[in-house]
């Protein structure tokens, strides 16, 4: 799942790398152990530089969790990196705004009043939104909220009515933003759409950067 950082927690985090870790080589080993593709990032001789670029292919990427791990994985006595890792776990469901949790008395629930959250999204972001189930578990594991996805035990002949049975229940829809999630043959936002018609919660989660706020859906 993609973590963005604030623009100011993103230099700190850079620079923190650059003191560390100042050899090429250095930079090197630790995104190649972050799974990096190594050929798309530009190495150079100022450290500064050269974590520029990592950084911004561990975004990219989606693996600035694993870059942090790889880099304390070096140096594992950085107090500060160790810090780094725990607040990027918590910022990774930070695209999910707490106040969703104040949905309980919703009338179209089950008798138990537990929230129920359906997760929208392409196929191609499963591997993504097993993650993000992942962090959100400490809510689900609390009886807080229920998880629903349009994959769960569905079948080609039944996904039309499942689909509309999971709309009809949910009153918390997340659309899992990525550029797959625009693909006009799947058309996505067409639930989306019949989501704010019968006035669901509409929560949009952020998995890979792209230029969504174009989009007066998941925006207004």
């Amino acid at each position: 799942m993609a973590t963005y950082l604030k623009p100011d927690y993103f230099k700190l985090l850079h620079e923190r790398l650059s003191i560390l870790f100042h050899r090429t080589e250095d930079a090197d080993i630790i995104a190649g152990n972050a799974g990096l593709t190594l050929g798309k990032i530009a190495f150079s001789p100022k450290a500064i530089n050269t974590w520029d670029s990592v950084l911004s292919r561990a975004e990219t990427e989606d693996k600035l969790l694993e870059l942090v791990k790889s880099a304390i994985g070096q140096n594992n006595g950085d107090d500060v990196l160790a810090r780094y890792e725990q607040d990027i776990l918590s910022r990774a469901a930070l695209e999910i705004p707490l106040e969703m949790m104040s949905v309980r008395n919703v009338d179209d629930q089950e008798d138990d009043h537990i929230p129920e959250m359906l997760l929208v999204y392409h196929d191609n972001d499963m591997a993504r939104c097993k993650r993000l189930k992942t962090f959100l578990s400490v809510f689900t594991a609390s009886g807080e909220l229920r998880i629903r996805d349009f994959q769960t035990g569905i079948t080609n002949g039944e996904i039309q009515i499942e689909r509309q049975k999971l709309m009809a229940r949910s009153c918390i829809v997340a659309p899992v933003i990525s550029p797959d999630f625009f693909d006009p043959d799947a058309d996505y936002m067409r639930y989306v759409r019949n989501a704010l018609q019968n006035r669901k919660k509409m929560v949009p989660v952020l998995m890979v950067k792209c230029p969504y706020s174009r989009i007066k859906e998941l925006t207004d």
